[in-house]
């Protein structure tokens, strides 16, 4: 059962031989030690021990720009806003068809800096390069989506599947069966399980939480708080990682933070 909870685990991970965002030798190209989740995500007090690994110059550059503006999110939650002219948020007022009056939006929050978060993650728990390509996975983020249908803007409806794949994680960490990352101070927690699925194959259900993005979902239109999420990497279960108990029972609503 992997995890990095200690600064001692934390340090351990640094010394990766792979940038853990392309997977190539950390002494082929000008590197760095990064930090996965950036550092301004988080109050001072809860900056350490935090997960920084090796990575390429440029690849971390790629990265930067999605880490800045879901930083400046958990910094407002905080009631911290940077200046105009380094906010790089796009925040708006939206009208979505289906709700019956504005709501306060983000555009262009992507999914990407969430996988790459999870690249991280992989990397730590189990020592081994997990491809940017990966192309069976799914995510969730913790917010609310609209997208746009023709000219018009529209709420996209829930899904249960964020729901469910949490409980998978749960039922799993109540028989000891997750691979765990806890740091900065506990305001990150990841939790991963492995299930086999139908064709035989691995696939790895996660689970993640970043302290302060639950504080910015609107009660009016919904939103889970937290990030879930699947993916299917060819190179299958890693040897170390936990298997899915088979155990079925019920979970106390209490018990689920």
């Amino acid at each position: 059962m992997p995890s990095v909870q200690t600064r001692k685990d934390a340090q351990r991970c640094g010394r990766l031989e792979f940038c853990y965002l392309c997977g190539e030798s950390i002494a082929a190209q000008q590197s760095n030690s990064e930090h996965v989740v950036a550092k301004k995500t988080f109050a001072v007090a809860d900056r350490e021990p935090a997960l920084v690994l090796p990575a390429h110059v440029d690849c971390n550059a790629e990265k930067a720009a999605h880490d800045e503006r879901l930083a400046q999110l958990v910094q407002a939650s905080r009631g911290e806003y940077p200046s105009r002219r380094a906010q790089k948020v796009d925040i708006q007022p939206l009208q979505c068809e289906n709700l019956p009056h504005p709501i306060t939006g983000v555009r262009s929050v992507q999914d990407e800096v969430v996988w790459m978060w999870v690249q991280g993650f992989h990397a730590a728990l189990y020592g081994e390069y997990l491809p940017r390509g990966t192309r069976l996975k799914a995510v969730s983020l913790p917010f609310t989506r609209a997208a746009h249908v023709g000219q018009r803007l529209w709420e996209i409806e829930p899904s249960n599947n964020p729901w469910l794949l949490r409980e998978i994680v749960l039922r799993n960490r109540f028989t000891r069966s997750t691979d765990s990352v806890l740091l900065n101070n506990g305001r990150v927690r990841y939790e991963c399980v492995w299930i086999q699925l139908e064709d035989g194959r691995w696939g790895c259900v996660f689970f993640l939480v970043v302290a302060g993005l639950e504080l910015l979902v609107n009660p009016e239109v919904g939103g889970t708080g937290f990030t879930a999420g699947f993916y299917k990497p060819v190179a299958g279960r890693p040897r170390c990682a936990s298997k899915h108990s088979p155990l079925v029972f019920s979970i106390m609503p209490s018990l689920t933070a």
